[in-house]
């Protein structure tokens, strides 16, 4: 039998599903053409596989798990399952009603692995270094970020993740995306996920004080390529959605694999000598 915290956000899903404000678009275009013809007031967007795209095909904290697991005497397989149970025991001891904070994850992951608390601390900062060196913007989200800037409408960025809102904030500006972290709104930061509700709710009211005028829900335009947390949910609260497809590379894109191989063997040196 499910718990009723989690009924509850069933519940509220199916909800939004139902809802006809889920089904505002499933492209950029229609994101676009609601913005361009001013059917909101403000807008909202996910960021990790819509705003930017991941340059790797693994998750950058598993690239970094089984890097440092290997200084540790773990097989890949053995670090990547000590990141799954740090991930479990930093949601609980943070709640565990939303995503753990990097750092925390770090933490509990060097604990389980036999590794000093100093490399924790190094593997935040190499996270954010491969995101930076990893992820690109996607042109979709850019053109949208520009049609919503001319028609000098608020946007801000709700999201589902470990990094703080000025983590990420800077990450956005170096893509192209200049967004101050007042305008970015962390689960990690807030203790509330978007799956769950909370998020949404925290992120309207900021677009509120932003136009010093009361606007219903039904005034912001969401988009995230979650179908759950961005579409459904985001409608279940009476925002309008639209669930474009995850951000990919395009022709010519690829993230530099000679530069990502050449950092991790620095980390791996790194952590050598930090956990003698």
């Amino acid at each position: 039998m499910l718990p009723l915290r989690s009924l509850l956000s069933v519940t509220r899903l199916l909800a939004g599903f139902l809802s006809p404000r889920s089904r505002s678009g499933q492209s950029w275009s229609d994101a676009l053409s609601l913005v361009q013809t001013g059917a909101c007031a403000a807008v909202s967007l996910d960021c990790f596989d819509t705003l930017l795209a991941r340059g790797i095909p693994d998750h950058e904290q598993l690239v970094l798990a089984e890097t440092a697991g290997m200084e540790a005497g773990y097989s890949a397989l053995q670090a990547r399952d000590n990141l799954r149970v740090a991930h479990q025991r930093a949601k609980h001891l943070s709640g565990g009603d939303q995503e753990p904070t990097a750092a925390s994850i770090w933490v509990q992951y060097c604990i389980i692995s036999g590794l000093s608390e100093q490399v924790a601390t190094q593997l935040c900062a190499h996270e954010l270094k491969l995101l930076e060196m990893t992820s690109i913007a996607s042109a979709d989200a850019l053109n949208l970020v520009a049609a919503i800037e001319s028609r000098r409408l608020p946007w801000i960025v709700c999201s589902d993740t470990r990094l703080s809102a000025s983590v990420l904030s800077g990450l956005l500006r170096g893509k192209g995306f200049a967004i101050a972290p007042e305008s970015i709104f962390s689960s990690s930061d807030h203790r509330k996920s978007k799956f769950r509700g909370g998020l949404h709710s925290i992120a309207y009211q900021h677009v509120v004080e932003t136009l010093g005028r009361d606007i219903p829900p039904s005034a912001i335009l969401h988009v995230g390529d979650n179908f759950f947390a961005d579409n459904c949910s985001a409608a279940s609260f009476g925002m309008r959605s639209v669930n474009v497809p995850a951000a990919s590379l395009q022709p010519g894109q690829a993230a530099d694999t000679d530069a990502i191989n050449a950092y991790l063997e620095l980390v791996r040196r790194d952590l050598a000598l930090d956990n003698r």
